[in-house]
């Protein structure tokens, strides 16, 4: 089992120059998708390490407060947390703790992101299958660590320093490239010289400062997964409030301190306080936290290597117990009960918290029954549906359609329904579609291009309008306000629509409230303000989703509320879909607003945004002798035991 622990130090520079030459863009784009959220970032062994700095990450680049937590953590703790993200951390993607994890996802409602060093996990084929999370997969050239974290450990971290930096430009490669053999080996030497006399029993006090937590956290770990001993963690002034006194008595112990430039002078206070006889390993911490947190994971695998030749242990391929294997492998998804839902699924979707009301619950109930008693009976003879996040997952959507939905796009097209896009996209999206989808379909397939400014068939080339002029006095006015730079906004301004790409999601609450107020100002009633996973969307009277659905009823001669089936993503109150699925059959693939009457996510709780598109599509049926389609199906497995009722 596992692998020599000296092969794998031996291989770190291997691994860094690895890691540092991988192209992040979408792990950049997933992480921005999270930005406006809070972070679980879940964990177990070494991963636990990475969520650490990932939860760090996410707090310092967003401002979104960000926990690391284990899986079995993240099940107790994730329930109480709403429009929360959880990022799932495993090198192999295939232990049964963070599957059990990724499953929870879903139960919540989080925005699940995943990332692994190798393809083809059970954890990417629960997430293709059930569209719970974004999976980032890299291929690490090693092929596995041995027992303990290693190699992967400091390609992780190093992959989300890179994803998370706000300078694109910023050289890891160089900013790394001091970690040498002949660096390995003087790093070695230098905590050996202070440790050699290290013996089973002694005691281990672990001392870090503001950037160094990471690394006193991966000593611990692997101390105790090694085998070689236990060891306490704590702040340089954490350790002044009481846990100082066991060095007064202290007959055999060993203090490793880190050290950095932002706290040297109270390391240095401290450490010169201690009694004479306490040994002191003082280990230097690099300037930046993403640097210092490499190097930092690297010094843990050296003072494991130093400690391990001492006690004549290999802690990369160890002797593990039988009674160890079995505890590893049991399996919390059968072990741990969740508790039956209290309510129907759909109910427990539109109320988030308030499902201790009983009026409530019972109110919303009937609703839900009766809401999908209406779409049994709708004739559909028309679509008009959202693109990012439901035909093409939210992170991928340079990607363009999900292949998964082009064979229905076709079938629904061929018996002559129209589908028609209601999209924030311009004519990119033509040509994308055009790649996946069969000519033959073209005449049927509309695209109402940024939010409804223009709308033309796929097989017409689109003439878009100008820019409306306003937007700019608008800009104008947050640059002015100071609002502009502190979301650190990327502005795009198309016909009737201006796209803000928000940098900084901390002040996005901030940054709507005053879009508002100067549209209230210049009294421009029909302007509206959504929000997006990565943006704010702002929408003058030239623009809409409901023009969308008006140019259908035109050119349909179809009822807006009885036969046209809308599918959207964000149907919550400030979601870009809210204002198409507020109204008549609207069916949301993830967020609902709270209305009884409208938008409504009637998926099984294992589905989610183009998986769940790709539910509802399969659901839907030609009538027989009539030129509309049918959903009867859906409203027959939403009563099914098990189906979203």
């Amino acid at each position: 089992m596992g692998r020599c622990f000296k092969d794998e130090i031996a291989y770190i520079p291997q691994a860094i120059t690895w890691a540092t030459a991988q192209e992040v863009l979408s792990l950049q784009r997933a992480i921005l998708n999270t930005s406006s959220r809070s972070l679980f970032a879940i964990g177990s062994g070494g991963s636990y390490t990475v969520a650490t700095f990932a939860a760090s990450c996410h707090e310092k680049r967003f401002g979104q407060m960000s926990s690391a937590v284990t899986p079995l953590e993240y099940r107790g703790a994730g329930a109480a947390i709403r429009d929360a993200a959880a990022l799932m951390l495993s090198a192999e993607g295939k232990n049964k703790d963070i599957l059990a994890a990724a499953q929870s996802t879903l139960i919540f409602g989080h925005v699940g992101l995943a990332l692994t060093l190798k393809s083809d996990t059970p954890l990417g084929k629960f997430a293709s299958s059930s569209g719970a999370m974004s999976i980032q997969e890299f291929e690490m050239p090693w092929g596995k660590d041995g027992y303990l974290a290693t190699n992967s450990l400091v390609a992780m971290l190093i992959l989300l320093a890179k994803a998370y930096c706000r300078d694109t430009q910023k050289d890891f490669a160089a900013l790394l490239s001091h970690i040498t053999m002949a660096w390995l080996a003087k790093r070695r030497k230098l905590i050996s010289d202070v440790i050699s006399d290290y013996q089973v029993g002694t005691q281990v006090l672990v001392l870090f400062g503001t950037t160094s937590r990471l690394t006193a956290i991966d000593v611990e770990s692997k101390f105790a997964e090694a085998a070689l001993g236990t060891c306490q963690l704590a702040d340089y002034r954490q350790f002044a409030h009481g846990r100082h006194l066991q060095l007064s008595c202290a007959q055999n112990a060993v203090v490793i301190a880190f050290v950095s430039k932002g706290d040297d002078a109270l390391a240095k206070a401290t450490l010169t306080l201690l009694p004479k006889n306490i040994r002191q390993l003082i280990l230097e911490v690099p300037e930046g936290d993403d640097i210092a947190a490499v190097q930092g994971a690297i010094d843990a695998i050296l003072i494991t290597d130093v400690v391990a030749d001492i006690l004549s242990i290999d802690p990369g391929q160890p002797v593990v117990p039988e009674f160890c294997r079995a505890i590893h492998q049991l399996d919390p998804r059968a072990l741990i009960q969740e508790a039956p839902p209290l309510v129907p699924i759909p109910v427990a979707r539109k109320l988030k918290r308030g499902i201790n009301d009983a009026k409530a619950v019972s109110r919303f109930t009937e609703s839900a029954t009766a809401y999908a008693e209406k779409l049994a009976r709708a004739e559909i003879k028309a679509l008009v549906c959202d693109f990012d996040g439901t035909f093409c997952e939210t992170d991928r959507r340079f990607d363009g359609l999900d292949c998964l939905l082009a064979g229905d796009i076709e079938r629904i097209s061929d018996y002559g329904i129209p589908i028609i896009f209601a999209t924030g996209r311009g004519d990119s999206l033509l040509g994308d579609l055009r790649n996946k989808v069969h000519a033959r379909c073209w005449k049927n397939i509309y695209i109402g291009y940024y939010s409804g400014s223009y709308i033309g068939a796929l097989d017409e080339k689109p003439t878009f309008p100008a820019e409306d002029p306003r937007f700019n006095d608008l800009l104008s006015w947050l640059d002015t306000i100071g609002v502009y730079a502190q979301i650190e906004a990327n502005p795009k301004v198309n016909c009737g629509q201006l796209g803000l790409r928000c940098g900084n999601h901390a002040s996005r609450h901030e940054a709507v409230t005053a879009i508002k107020l100067w549209i209230r100002r210049h009294e421009f009633r029909d302007w509206r303000v959504y929000c997006s996973g990565h943006s704010i969307d702002v929408l003058s009277d030239w623009a809409g989703k409901r023009k969308v659905v008006d140019f259908v009823v035109e050119r349909f001669a179809v009822n807006p509320d009885t036969e046209i089936l809308r599918l959207g993503d964000s149907g919550d109150f400030d979601g870009n879909d809210f204002e198409l699925l507020c109204e008549g059959l609207g069916l949301s693939v993830n967020t609902v607003s709270s209305d009884p009457a409208s938008c409504w996510n009637l998926l099984p709780i294992d589905k989610r945004g183009v998986v769940g598109t790709k539910y509802y599509l399969d659901h839907m049926h030609i009538m027989p002798n009539r030129d509309s389609m049918s959903l009867a199906s859906l409203f027959e497995a939403v009563q099914e035991p098990g189906g979203a009722q």
